[in-house]
């Protein structure tokens, strides 16, 4: 075993962190609002990007960065610069963590407003589709291999797994502590 030694990223409060695709850089987000995209090599400087006043999760897929900010929306940055390429799309609620699956081109993710939100990359349209049905915020989304198969953890205690193509629930298990918000959230509802 390793050890590597540790980088500071970011202030107190929530970060979210995923590994690029090639493996060659790690990239954080953090409640500060900032973005880092960094090396695995060490040594190296971040690249460091403000999306605003917090962000929430952070997902690549190709060569963009999908960021989930607190103007409950999801912005686009290019890789490796980190520069500004748009917006995904707005939601009414904040989004608190986002999924893709290395197969295809969908992305997950999982609302404040007790929903799980699907969008095919590859449509022009970047339709929304929506699985509903929680009782509480939704707090963390996966996608399984070959995107069959949706699972959400929900702050009303449950994790649910919905068929994909047909949006029907398959599977419903009472796992987690009850939670008001992602904020009140005492342990990680990671899936």
């Amino acid at each position: 075993m390793i050890h590597e030694t540790l980088r500071y990223a970011h202030e107190e409060g929530h970060t979210d962190v995923c590994y690029s695709e090639d493996g060659c850089r790690f990239i954080t987000c953090g409640s500060d609002g900032d973005i880092r995209i960094w090396s695995t090599e060490e040594g190296e400087d971040p690249i460091h990007n403000c999306i605003g006043e917090w962000a929430l999760s952070v997902q690549q897929k190709g060569d963009n960065l999908y960021v989930a900010t607190g103007s409950n929306d999801i912005q686009i940055l290019k890789l490796p610069e980190g520069d500004r390429h748009g917006v995904l799309d707005r939601f009414v609620a904040p989004i608190n963590h986002i999924a893709t699956e290395k197969d295809t081109q969908l992305i997950a993710l999982a609302g404040e407003d007790m929903e799980v939100k699907l969008i095919d990359l590859e449509r022009a349209n970047k339709e929304v589709l929506i699985f509903d049905g929680l009782a509480g915020p939704c707090l963390s989304v996966a996608i399984t291999s070959k995107s069959k198969m949706v699972a959400a953890a929900s702050g009303d205690s449950k994790l649910k797994v919905w068929d994909m193509e047909h949006r029907t629930l398959l599977k419903e298990i009472s796992c987690f502590p009850r939670v008001n918000s992602f904020a009140n959230a005492k342990v990680l509802y990671a899936i």
